[in-house]
């Protein structure tokens, strides 16, 4: 029996999902973090999100319990601030504006 062949995006979204849970596993005391978006780690059968002149593309995940996260995209002009405080609020501000 032929397995099937690797999908390239899964494999970054796997990739992703894992090197956010070891952050939080090394991380216990967090619930947010920004990172660098990683090219391919977008829904598969979606391109990754165009560059934008000018900014970064990032990635603010909220662990809401172990093995369980959210993560949303977002552009931002230099490096964003990354700690606790910084990452819930750019959360927080992402899901209201996709409420709009």
């Amino acid at each position: 029996m032929n397995s099937p062949l690797p999908d390239p995006a899964v494999d970054a979204l796997e990739a992703a999902s894992e090197d956010d849970r070891l952050w939080f596993e090394a991380h216990p005391h967090r619930q947010h973090r920004i990172r660098p978006y990683k090219p391919g780690e977008g829904l598969p059968g979606h391109p990754d999100p165009a560059p934008l002149p000018g900014h970064g593309l990032f990635v603010a995940v909220r662990q809401v319990q172990p093995g369980m996260r959210v993560r949303l995209s977002f552009y931002a002009e230099g490096e964003p601030a990354t700690g606790e405080y910084a990452a819930s609020r750019r959360v927080t501000l992402l899901l209201r504006r996709g409420q709009r």
